[in-house]
C-alpha cells in the first residue's frame, strides 16, 4: 500500500515447547504457510530466527504460535507514497479485493464465539500488489492502508485521525461479522472523485476486486450493512483504538 515491489522477507519464529507434539505442528504448519506464501509472491525468504521453549513451569502458560515477518520492498519514487489516514474531506474511499468469512484465531472469533476459517494467503495476491504498486506510482492516492489485524472496521478506524467518513459496505459483504474478517490481500485507499475512474481502470485491467464505499468527512465513523449501521464519533474511534493497543501490548 506503500507503492513499493517485494523483494525478500525474514522471519521471527516464536514458540512453546517443540518437544510437546502440539508445539511442533504449530511450528511445522507455520514453516509450510510461510513458504507456501514466499512461493505465490515469488518472494525468497533469505533468513531468520528462532526462539523456541517460551514457557513457563511455574504458571503452566506458553507464547501463542508467534511467527513473525519482516519484509523489504523497493520504491521507485517517495514522493508518491500516500499517508495512513484520510486526507481530506470530500475524497473517496475504495475497497481493493474480496472479504469471506475468515475469523480463526482472531480476539473477534474468541469473545464472541463464532465459527470462521483461518485467513488464506490467496493465489491472486501477488496481481493485487502489482496493481495497488502501479496506482501508488501515479500518485493518485491520497491515502492507504492495507486490512489486517482487527478487520475492515479496524482499519477504517486507524484512518480516522483527521477525519470521519462515511461508509456502506451493503454491496460489499454478507453480513455485519464481517466487519471483523481478516482475510488477506485487502486495502483500503482513498482518491479525489476527479481519479476515481482511472484508478478503477487499473484494477479492472488486472481483475483485482475493487468498490467505491464511501466518502471521507465529517467527525464520526459511519458504517452501513444492510439492515445494520454503526455510527462512532472520532473521540469513540480512537478510545476504541488505544484499548486495543493496550490488550495487543499486554
Amino acid at each position: 500500500v506503500k507503492g513499493a515491489t517485494p523483494v525478500t522477507f525474514v522471519n521471527c519464529l516464536n514458540f512453546g515447547n517443540p518437544e510437546n507434539p502440539d508445539v511442533f505442528s504449530q511450528l511445522e504448519r507455520a514453516v509450510a504457510g510461510l513458504s507456501y506464501a514466499a512461493r505465490i509472491l515469488d518472494t525468497p525468504i533469505v533468513g531468520g530466527n528462532v526462539s523456541l521453549y517460551n514457557e513457563s513451569e511455574e504458571f503452566h502458560t506458553a507464547i501463542i504460535p508467534t511467527p513473525s515477518i519482516g519484509m523489504v520492498g523497493i520504491l521507485e519514487d517517495i514522493s508518491t507514497i500516500p499517508p495512513a489516514v484520510f486526507q481530506e474531506e470530500g475524497d473517496i474511499v475504495m475497497m481493493i479485493g474480496e472479504t469471506y468469512p475468515e475469523y480463526g484465531g482472531s480476539e473477534y472469533a474468541e469473545i464472541f464465539e463464532i465459527g470462521g476459517a483461518v485467513p488464506q494467503p490467496r493465489e491472486t495476491i501477488k496481481t493485487t500488489i502489482d496493481a495497488l504498486v502501479k496506482v501508488v506510482g501515479t500518485g493518485k492516492i491520497t491515502a492507504a492502508s492495507d486490512i489486517s489485524r482487527g478487520g475492515l472496521i479496524a482499519a477504517l478506524g486507524k484512518m480516522c485521525k483527521h477525519f470521519g467518513a462515511e461508509v456502506n459496505l451493503s454491496g460489499c459483504l454478507d453480513d455485519e461479522n464481517e466487519l471483523f474478517s481478516e482475510s488477506s490481500g485487502r486495502a483500503i485507499l482513498t482518491v479525489t472523485p476527479g481519479s476515481l475512474n482511472s484508478v478503477s481502470a487499473v484494477f479492472e485491467d488486472h481483475d483485482v476486486p475493487c468498490a467505491a464505499i464511501g466518502t471521507v468527512g465529517g467527525g464520526a465513523l459511519s458504517v452501513t450493512v444492510g439492515d445494520s449501521q454503526l455510527k462512532l464519533s472520532l473521540e469513540a474511534v480512537e478510545r476504541s483504538l488505544n484499548m486495543l493497543n493496550e490488550s495487543m501490548m499486554a
